[in-house]
Order: structure tokens, then C-alpha cells, then sequence
């Protein structure tokens, strides 16, 4: 048992000198220990990466293979970023505050999260997105994200050219 103020450590019966730490005295020095989650630190992000680019229909788009729907009426831009005290969250759009109630019902948010989700997407959606996360002791921004409309979608068979996009990203 260890005894306060004490450190207790056992030696391996081997050549190599390691050392343990009885289970009592390792819960008495665990407790005497701060609370790191406690210490002031800025955001940084901890969610998956976004595509770069992003694309959307004005229509959804069946797959010739099977009958499921592709939604690309949809699209979910995460964002999620850890940090103490707690991280708050804005968007920008095209460099400017997104007005996230402009957008009405199409926008969802995530309880905790800046991660939101645009629904029925329409031409003005097009632009660059870009999440910046922000506490007390910094602001971190997260890469930008280029949501771009697409060409509608034709099954085979009726093949036809209705949008032709050409970019060049250098």
C-alpha cells in the first residue's frame, strides 16, 4: 500500500532495470495530477477532411447501375474543432458572414458542432466556403471548400450536352 508523499515502484526480476507503479500509489498520483482538459488552449479542428471541391445538381441523379437516388441536392460541410473554454463557430461565404437564416430551412446544423447541412441548393449556393472555429484564446480557419454547380445528369440514351465547365485550379 502506498503511504502518502511516498512513491512506490517495483523492480522487474530481469537484467533490464524497469520499474512499476503499484496500483494504489498510481491512483494517488493520478489524483494530485491537473486537469489537462482544463488548460486554456485555441481551436483546432478534429474532423474529417472536406473535399476541396463540391459539386451539386439542381435535380437529383439516378445511377444507370441500380435504382437508388444520388441526393445531390445536399450537401454536409464539416466542421467540428476542440479547445478550451468551448469553441464557437462562424462561416464565411465567399469571404463574407454567412447568414445562416437567409437560408431558411435549408440549413441544418449539428448540436456541438459547426458542421451544418444545405438542403434544395440552388445557383447562389455556388461560392467558397470556409468554417472558422474561435474561443478565447484564438481563431483557426479551416481550408476552403468550392462548391461548384454540375451538368445535369442524363441516363444513357439520351446523351446530351447541356453545361460545359472548364476550370483551371493553378
Amino acid at each position: 500500500m502506498c503511504q502518502q508523499g511516498l512513491l512506490c515502484l517495483t523492480k522487474a526480476p530481469r537484467a533490464m532495470e524497469t520499474w512499476s507503479i503499484a496500483g494504489d500509489c498510481r491512483r494517488a498520483i493520478a489524483s494530485q495530477l491537473p486537469d489537462l482538459s482544463r488548460i486554456p488552449t485555441p481551436p483546432t479542428f478534429i474532423h474529417e477532411a472536406n473535399p476541396n471541391i463540391m459539386y451539386f445538381v439542381l435535380d437529383s441523379a439516378m445511377l444507370e447501375e441500380s435504382s437508388s437516388t444520388i441526393n445531390l441536392k445536399e450537401r454536409r460541410f464539416l466542421c467540428k474543432a476542440s479547445g478550451y473554454p468551448s469553441v464557437s463557430y462562424r462561416w464565411l461565404k465567399d469571404g463574407v458572414p454567412l447568414n445562416f437564416e437567409e437560408l431558411n430551412d435549408r440549413a441544418t446544423s449539428v448540436p456541438g458542432e459547426g458542421t451544418f447541412i444545405l438542403s434544395k441548393l440552388r445557383l447562389e449556393d455556388e461560392g467558397i466556403y470556409q468554417c472558422i472555429a474561435e474561443n478565447g484564446n484564438g481563431s483557426a480557419y479551416d481550408r476552403e471548400i468550392v462548391l461548384r454547380r454540375t451538368c445535369k445528369f442524363y441516363p444513357s440514351g439520351m446523351r446530351k450536352i447541356v453545361c460545359l465547365f472548364v476550370y483551371t485550379l493553378f
